[in-house]
This record gives structure tokens, C-alpha cells and sequence, in this order.
């Protein structure tokens, strides 16, 4: 992965305005040094998709046939985690609330971007955005080749990722672990164990550590809090 100010980064600008979507698109292109394309309608915007890779998606929320949440949806089923920012006519909290629920990354007033013309805003939370999927693309990479067992427990014991070093040790299949209280999946002493000082670490926000036995031998687990209110704990 490379740093964000240093890549050009390919956003897709949908609206059935085509004046709106091509001003939006050659703006971040011209002014902020975006690869942006533009289209007029949801079912455009998934077709290009299907065809090209995008970092980013801009879409608007009124539009007919298919409006922005309902194309949100579409791509979150098909193309799964694309940041995707919507921008709405007016500021309705049910549209927001929904749009959350379905997994955008951000929404903006259109009407500021267009009559206030803060595309330097809408380009600043287009990058944030994209930084923030690639550096958990660079940390899940990271995770999924390590050699510790690591795993990212909810405050509640389950398990709501673990790496294939978790798996291979547990002799598990890593979709069977998902969902899983890690009590059911290891000795129960050292889970608790292991869970009491990830919470500890979730309070403190502080990294801790401890030592204990498990599999062939004698580990040291570090827990770290995460921004979710679940913890990382990695063993080796």
C-alpha cells in the first residue's frame, strides 16, 4: 500500500444531474488531482463497476429509478467494503440513520457543496475515507500472514475475527469461529484469562500483556483496545 497523498485516487461521481456529476468529477480531477468519472444513475454506476476498480464512490441521494441508499445497498451486496459518501438534499435524520445501518462512510449536504462549492471538503473526506480502507486492507494483511494467533474479540467474549494462525491451532475452519465465544473454542481458564485483560486494555486504553499455557507451550498474549469497544489479543 502506498500513502494517499502520493497515489491518484479513482472516484466514481454518480447523480442523474449529468451538469452536477461532470462539474463534481472534473472539479476533483482539475482541483484536488482525482481520477473521477462520472455517471447518471445507479445502475451505470454498478455496471462501470463491474468493469473497473474504484477507491471511492460520491453519490447523490434523489434520484429516479434507483436513489443513493437503494444503490448503496447494491454496491455493499456486490462489491462489499468501497467507501461510499452520499450526498443528501436536506438534512433528515432517517436518511442518515438508514444510510449508517447500510454502511456508507460519510454523507454531505449537497446543497453546501454545490452553492458553497466546498469541494475541497468533499475531496478531504474522499481521501480520509480511502486511507482509512487502506490501511485496514495493509493491517488485514498483516493479520491473515502473521505466524501469531490473533484474534478480535467483542467485550462479550465472542469472536468476531481471528487469522489463520487461530485457526490452524484450533483446528477450526476460520468462517466456523466468527460468532463463537472464545470459552467454547479454548480452555476455558485461559480464555478468561484472556478476556479479563483485554477488558482491562478496552478501560485503560492501554496495550497489556500477560503469560500463560495453551496448545504446545507457554505463550505471552498482548491485548489492544480497539475503537469498536472489542479487543485484538495476539499470541506467540
Amino acid at each position: 500500500m502506498t500513502d494517499i497523498d502520493s497515489t491518484q485516487v479513482r472516484t466514481l461521481v454518480v447523480d442523474d444531474s449529468d451538469f452536477f456529476a461532470e462539474m463534481t468529477a472534473e472539479t476533483l480531477a482539475n482541483e484536488h488531482g482525482m481520477d473521477a468519472v462520472a455517471r447518471n444513475s445507479g445502475s451505470e454506476g454498478l455496471k462501470l463497476l463491474s468493469e473497473q476498480e474504484f477507491d471511492c464512490i460520491v453519490s447523490d441521494y434523489e434520484m429516479p429509478g434507483m436513489n443513493g441508499l437503494e444503490f448503496l445497498r447494491a454496491v455493499r451486496r456486490k462489491f462489499s467494503d468501497i467507501p461510499f459518501i452520499l450526498l443528501t438534499g436536506r438534512g433528515d435524520e432517517e436518511i442518515a440513520s438508514e444510510a449508517i445501518a447500510a454502511g456508507v462512510a460519510d454523507y454531505l449536504m449537497k446543497l453546501k457543496v454545490v452553492e458553497d462549492r466546498e469541494y475541497e471538503r468533499l475531496a478531504n473526506r474522499i481521501r480520509s475515507v480511502v486511507a482509512q480502507r487502506r490501511a485496514q486492507q495493509k493491517y488485514e494483511l498483516l493479520v491473515n500472514n502473521s505466524p501469531d494467533v490473533i484474534a478480535h474479540i467483542s467485550h462479550d467474549g465472542t469472536i468476531a475475527a481471528a487469522n489463520p494462525a487461530m485457526a490452524d491451532l484450533l483446528d477450526r475452519d476460520r468462517p466456523d469461529l466468527v460468532d463463537e465465544d472464545v470459552t467454547d473454542v479454548m480452555d476455558a481458564s485461559v480464555a478468561e484469562m484472556r478476556l479479563e485483560k483485554g477488558r482491562e486494555a478496552i478501560e485503560s486504553g492501554d496495550l497489556t500483556s500477560n503469560e500463560d499455557a495453551y496448545g504446545d507451550g507457554s505463550s505471552t498474549t498482548s491485548s489492544s483496545p480497539s475503537t469498536s469497544g472489542a479487543t485484538g489479543t495476539r499470541s506467540r
